[in-house]
């Protein structure tokens, strides 16, 4: 099990090796309680994060499953060629992670792309280069717009 954790805008990346066990329960308006591996703490879940005081947590969790997937995915695109990675939406790039001739694996962080006040990890769906970058730190894009290219 990898976590993909943004702390103060910093990525992060936790290898737990095994599958946790881990609960988000409502406790109410935007309070949680938060349960991983039998310790708990309450947690503000805002703006599709979690923070607890003023950590704040932006947080995506990948399965072994999700994992083999993607990587079975890369292996199909490589065969394919190059694939052009569009925006997902509107939006502002506020950080580009990667630049032309940078080899990437699945689920590496591309860019993100900040749209009405949250931070949109664009991660790859296959392994690769990058073969080329169309767009710039503070750039506005539209949904479908051509982001980069990866090979």
């Amino acid at each position: 099990m990898i976590w993909h954790v943004t702390v103060s805008g910093k990525p992060v990346t936790v290898d737990l090796g095994k599958e946790p066990s881990a609960s988000l329960t409502p406790l109410g308006g935007d309070l949680h309680l938060l349960a991983l591996d039998g310790k708990s703490w309450v947690v503000r879940a805002e703006d599709g994060a979690l923070s607890l005081g003023d950590l704040r947590l932006e947080v995506s969790v990948e399965s072994d499953l999700e994992r083999r997937l993607a990587s079975a995915r890369g292996k199909e695109a490589s065969a394919r060629g190059p694939e052009t990675v569009k925006a997902p939406m509107p939006g502002i790039v506020s950080r580009l992670a990667v630049a032309p001739g940078q080899p990437v694996k699945a689920g590496d962080l591309l860019l993100v792309l900040e749209a009405m006040k949250m931070a949109n990890e664009v991660r790859a769906r296959s392994g690769g280069k990058i073969l080329s970058v169309s767009v710039s730190a503070g750039q506005a894009v539209t949904a479908g717009e051509s982001l980069l290219t990866l090979g």
